[in-house]
């Protein structure tokens, strides 16, 4: 059997029925008529059999999910008022996706087997657009552990021997390149984390909200220790400005931009 085969499963009494189901379906669905629910794509039963295959029907139901698992109900020309049209949800009508009062036509059978096989199919769409966001995140979330942990080892140790060749040289004509090393690392650093920032900028903790431009810059202010440097700030005309965003990654890109400035702007400076 073609494992992408669509697949019927027919729940009537009689062979004779089976057989003109059969008939009246496309050739290119594979038709069961089995007296145990099995797998299938489609269910389709006689009303006077649904109180006998609820409890299968539900469970087949379950399993599938989040998968659509229709189910077509075939109502006898002298039923009257079946009992099962009648009841609340919680019995045998909520297993039930659609309705046809016999005698079937094969343009109406097959118009409602195609639309109820049409929205599994979304279903099924939909499923696997939901596993691979799923696969995505965890690839995100795999790429945000190793900038956030597994680079930054590396990234630490390589500041510390920047550090201790930049306390003992001696040597006028390295201490250039020297000050670049340590400008170098401290810039990859700062870019690891905003990339790890980025990565999880989905979760809570990283949602926009509005935010007192002038606070935000201060405090930006306050952690890069720009006075101690001989530099001054000026906020005139920021007290009544709001801007919408991530307070903790609006707060990194203005420490970044006042260290560019000290380090790169000479003393003394206003910015």
């Amino acid at each position: 059997m073609d494992a992408d085969m669509t697949t019927i499963q027919l729940l009537v009494n009689r062979q004779a029925d089976a057989e003109a189901f059969s008939e009246l379906l496309p050739s290119d669905y594979e038709i069961r008529n089995n007296p145990e629910i099995r797998d299938a794509d489609l269910y389709l039963i006689e009303a006077h059999l649904l109180s006998e295959y609820e409890t299968a029907l539900r469970d087949r139901i379950d399993e599938a999910h989040p998968l659509f698992c229709p189910v077509i109900v075939v109502q006898g020309p002298d039923t009257r008022s079946p009992p099962f049209l009648t009841v609340d949800s919680e019995t045998e009508l909520s297993v039930v996706d659609d309705i046809l009062q016999a005698p079937v036509t094969q343009q109406r059978l097959r118009k409602r087997v195609e639309s109820l096989l049409q929205r599994r199919e979304q279903s099924e769409e939909m499923h696997e657009q939901l596993l691979e966001l799923e696969r995505m995140n965890q690839q995100r979330e795999r790429i945000a552990s190793v900038l956030a942990h597994d680079l930054r080892n590396p990234l630490q140790a390589a500041d510390g021997r920047a550090n201790i060749l930049q306390r003992e040289n001696t040597d006028d004509v390295l201490e250039g390149d020297i000050e670049a090393l340590v400008q170098a690392i401290e810039r990859i650093d700062n870019l690891t984390e905003d990339m790890a920032l980025l990565l999880q900028s989905d979760t809570p903790e990283n949602k926009q909200t509005e935010i007192r431009f002038e606070k935000l810059v201060r405090d930006a202010w306050k952690t890069t220790s720009g006075a101690e440097d001989g530099a001054t700030l000026e906020t005139d005309g920021l007290d009544e400005m709001t801007v919408y965003g991530v307070r903790d990654r609006l707060l990194r890109v203005f420490e970044n931009l006042f260290r560019n400035a000290i380090v790169h702007g000479g003393t003394p400076i206003t910015i």
